[in-house]
């Protein structure tokens, strides 16, 4: 597995080790992209509105040099829209919730796109109690193959961190993988600032 490394188009992420696809976005995450999906990595800088980041491109030979997955980094602190995590409990979760289902609507209803969308969940693992992170997974069902979009996100050192993955959501090996990597990057960033 290997990654491309243009450095014009990187001004966000640093490449800590090219042989693992380990990389730092703003100074905030350490994430390694998810082995076994994807031949071929390509790492840009990335801005939507408020939020900027990394957006990390996967790209298959299997499937004739495809973008077949794709994983986005990005510090939403600016993003006045962007929910506050640390504050959230189980009773608030619903609220969120359903404020980010109709933001998501509204942005994959400009290009037609219809969600299937499945709750968001807060966790706090017991064995690391400092760390506290939202996971929402919605599907992309008018392509083909569907999509599954897993979003994490989380405070990190007084900072809105936002991590979203996109898979095929057929390929279960792939979701499976994707939500371990967005997940682990999340709750070692969060142990890593306390300490």
């Amino acid at each position: 597995m290997n990654s491309e490394n243009d450095a014009s188009t990187r001004n966000n992420v640093e490449c800590l080790d090219i042989n693992q696809n380990r990389f730092r976005v703003l100074n905030l995450i350490e994430i390694e992209t998810p082995h076994g999906i994807a031949d071929l990595w390509h790492v840009e800088d990335y801005k939507e509105g408020a939020c900027e980041g990394a957006i990390f491109r996967g790209i298959s030979e299997r499937h004739g040099g495809d973008i077949v997955t794709q994983v986005i980094v990005v510090d939403g602190t600016s993003d006045p829209d962007e929910p506050d995590i640390q504050n959230i409990d189980e009773e608030s979760l619903k609220g969120t919730d359903a404020m980010l289902e109709a933001a998501t609507r509204a942005m994959y209803g400009a290009v037609d796109a219809t969600i299937d969308w499945m709750s968001s969940s807060l966790s706090q693992p017991e064995q690391f109690p400092s760390a506290k992170f939202v996971t929402t997974v919605f599907r992309i069902t008018s392509e083909s193959p569907h999509t599954l979009v897993t979003c994490v996100r989380a405070m990190i050192d007084g900072r809105k961190a936002v991590l979203l993955g996109y898979v095929h959501a057929d390929d279960e090996q792939s979701v499976g993988k994707m939500l371990a990597c967005l997940v682990g990057a999340v709750v070692s960033a969060q142990i890593s600032t306390r300490q």
